[in-house]
């Protein structure tokens, strides 16, 4: 008679279940109680278990005790939930900063101009600094680090934790003397190692050559990632005048080799960012034909003499813009990078991020004309999962061009951020989405997009909040509610709609209790919120959370779309009972950085670090 799987000695048998994949040992664990017990009552499995949950995978390079990480991870998740800061630091900005900035692996970077003199307003240097840790010395000062050039900088691409690398556009100004003196300019990437300071060893060419122009045509836009051997970097003009038609150009680079392996160009208004969505493939978002078009930039050989554009794999529609209306920016940004974590040698925490299913964020803004020439400003932000995104690029259907009925409203959350600034980007990290609203008197928004997180949260939720009958009688009456505050709203020329004083009481027990700027529409700049259906949950500290599954409504008389727009990414929602002088926030794995901005919101004179690590 054959042996049985567990009549097999405990160890052996525990050492079968680490062997499985991820999803094959939670099926495992769901049989039934003996095998549940079994699975979670070893750290090294639990450890596992925690991780998938957090969507996150071990440090490679950072020996812990299974005990300890899984210590580690529980504290750091229960912080980020309950939005319990475990040490703030404020440190002051003392250069004269400039809008240049990137926040990535613990690492912060912010621009510094000269004091004076002709070309006081630009860039000369980088200056960087390593975020402390909750468990650092208190004492330890903060340095200020420099990169320096020595030419006028125009923007930065980083790869800290796979290549220690940091890729710095700058350019140089040329003189030409003829019949009449002309100027010129010429935009190159120097590549460094961060650590050194000095030219990346493992790049033929530490110098790139991008492009060449004339001063007339004003300062460009950039956008630059690494991943892998390759770099990425989109060039455009949104600040030169009409009458000069130059055009939006990208480039792809093997950075160690300094081969142009792809580029391509388009009209002036095309493109503006873009982000990686595998190692391979990257979505450049068109504001002309309004859709996320995904590319194949993959390497096959040595590029030849000819270099090509890349592929157009598909077009994910946007939804139809109303009458009058445009789009005229549109940022994107998903943290981290892919990557193999097998190259990563200079990440120091304990856990990293899944990239392939990290957030993607879009910052939006979208002018309607149809009361006038200086048109209605509609500010919005949408949320989406890489992988989601990811799964278009085989598959699911023939046809090239995807109507955003047909891939976004399940995967997607659409937000209005007219009372938010959406001119940082760094907002996300992981499963993690931070704002700061100005109508919520400084309080730090942090929303959890992590299915996980949802169904723990879920669990705790009164059933009679989350019954379908319960949910539908609410969501009826809050729909009637919006559509006569908008009628209302269409023929007062101030765009504001009278406050309601008697709102239902019932309402606080699904989530509206004290985010009425969710299911009103009193925005200053007359754009009307997404009506957001929620929960309210009590957790065990004491901290009270939103938990959002439903699928929420942007509504066409906003003027930014042709329809009602919907979509029902659920997500979890904390909200910071401190109120926080902070002009915009960003965020990386473990912190939240505060900024604080000067009397112009202009220059970054100081940041506060919040880590919850």
């Amino acid at each position: 008679m054959g042996t049985q799987f567990l009549d097999l000695p405990i160890e052996i048998t525990l050492q079968i279940l680490l062997s499985l994949d991820i999803h094959d040992l939670l099926t495992f664990a769901s049989l039934n109680r003996f095998l549940h017990a079994l699975t979670t009552s070893d750290i090294r499995i639990r450890h596992r278990l925690e991780c998938f949950a957090a969507n996150v995978v071990d440090n490679p390079n950072l020996q812990r005790p299974a005990h300890e990480r899984v210590a580690l991870l529980k504290r750091r998740e229960d912080a980020w939930r309950t939005l319990t800061i475990q040490r703030r630091i404020s440190v002051p900005i003392e250069h004269n900063s400039t809008g240049i900035y990137d926040l990535t692996g613990g690492v912060y970077f912010v621009g510094e101009r000269l004091n004076s003199g002709h070309f006081s307003a630009l860039t000369r240097k980088l200056r960087w600094i390593r975020l402390p840790s909750a468990k650092d010395d208190v004492d330890a000062e903060i340095q200020w680090n420099t990169i320096d050039v020595d030419k006028p900088i125009s923007d930065l691409g980083l790869a800290l934790d796979e290549h220690d690398l940091v890729a710095v556009a700058y350019f140089q100004i040329y003189h030409v003397q003829g019949d009449t003196m002309t100027t010129s300019l010429s935009l190159h990437v120097r590549l460094i190692q961060l650590s050194t300071g000095r030219e990346h060893p493992l790049a033929s060419q530490p110098t790139l050559f991008v492009y060449g122009y004339s001063i007339i045509v004003a300062p460009p836009a950039l956008s630059i990632e690494i991943v892998g051997d390759k770099l990425v970097l989109l060039l455009s003009f949104p600040f030169a005048p009409r009458t000069i038609d130059e055009q939006v150009r990208l480039f792809v680079w093997n950075w160690k080799t300094g081969k142009l392996h792809y580029k391509m160009s388009a009209p002036r208004v095309t493109y503006q960012s873009f982000f990686f969505l595998t190692p391979d493939t990257i979505v450049i978002p068109n504001l002309v034909d309004p859709a996320l078009e995904i590319f194949d930039i993959s390497f096959t050989g040595e590029p030849g003499e000819d270099v090509n554009a890349p592929r157009c794999i598909r077009s994910l529609l946007l939804p139809p813009l109303a009458d009058n209306a445009s789009l005229i920016r549109l940022a994107c940004r998903g943290e981290p990078n892919p990557m193999s974590f097998e190259s990563v040698s200079n990440f120091h925490e304990p856990f990293l991020h899944v990239a392939e299913n990290a957030l993607v964020v879009f910052n939006i803004i979208i002018e309607n004309t149809s009361r006038g020439r200086f048109g209605r400003i509609i500010n919005l932000t949408l949320i989406v999962h890489r992988d989601a995104i990811a799964e278009w690029i085989q598959g699911k259907t023939n046809s090239k061009r995807v109507p955003y009925d047909k891939w976004g409203p399940s995967i997607s959350r659409w937000f209005v951020a007219d009372d938010s600034s959406t001119r940082w980007i760094t907002t996300t990290c992981g499963q993690r989405f931070v704002s700061i609203p100005r109508q919520d008197g400084g309080r730090i928004i942090l929303r959890d997009f992590n299915k996980f997180a949802v169904r723990k949260i879920l669990a705790l939720a009164p059933e009679e909040a989350t019954s379908p009958k319960a949910l539908k009688i609410i969501f009826e009456r809050l729909l009637a509610r919006e559509y006569a505050a908008l009628a209302m709203a269409q023929n007062n020329e101030d765009g504001e709609v009278p406050n309601e004083d008697d709102e239902d009481e019932d309402l606080a027990a699904f989530g509206f209790g004290d985010r009425r700027n969710e299911n009103s529409i009193t925005l200053s700049s007359g754009s009307p919120s997404p009506l957001i259906l929620g929960t309210n949950v009590h957790l065990e500290s004491g901290k009270i959370v939103r938990v959002v599954t439903r699928s929420s409504i942007l509504f066409m008389v906003s003027g930014a779309f042709h329809q009602d727009v919907q979509s029902s990414l659920p997500y979890v929602e904390t909200v910071s009972s401190e109120s926080f002088d902070y002009s915009a926030v960003l965020m990386d794995e473990k912190r939240i950085i505060g900024l604080k901005l000067d009397e112009n919101e202009e220059r970054t004179v100081a940041i506060d670090i919040l880590n919850f690590d």
